[in-house]
């Protein structure tokens, strides 16, 4: 499957997924080994960004960017509701 919003594309096959965080405002998939695509890399650098002080990532998240090992799924919610993400998961 390959995940795309504006900026970022991340490339995951299901096998890869580990587990799936669903605490609200946190919620993402977790991967065995790294993802990839540009958004990896991307995601990464951006991992310690925040508003006012306050991180968008907790340090579980922000230590899985670091490693490739995350896929945010607010980063996705355009695609999620709009496009072909919802069909993979679904599937």
């Amino acid at each position: 499957m390959v995940w795309r919003q504006v900026g970022c594309r991340i490339e995951a096959d299901w096998g890869n997924i580990a587990s799936a965080r669903l605490d609200r405002g946190r919620e993402g998939f977790i991967g065995h080994e790294p993802f990839k695509g540009p958004g990896v890399k991307r995601m990464a650098a951006l991992r310690g960004m925040g508003l006012k002080g306050v991180p968008l990532y907790d340090e579980q998240q922000q230590a899985a960017l670091a490693e490739g090992r995350f896929i945010p799924l607010e980063a996705f919610a355009y695609a999620i509701l709009n496009g072909d993400i919802i069909a993979d998961l679904e599937r």
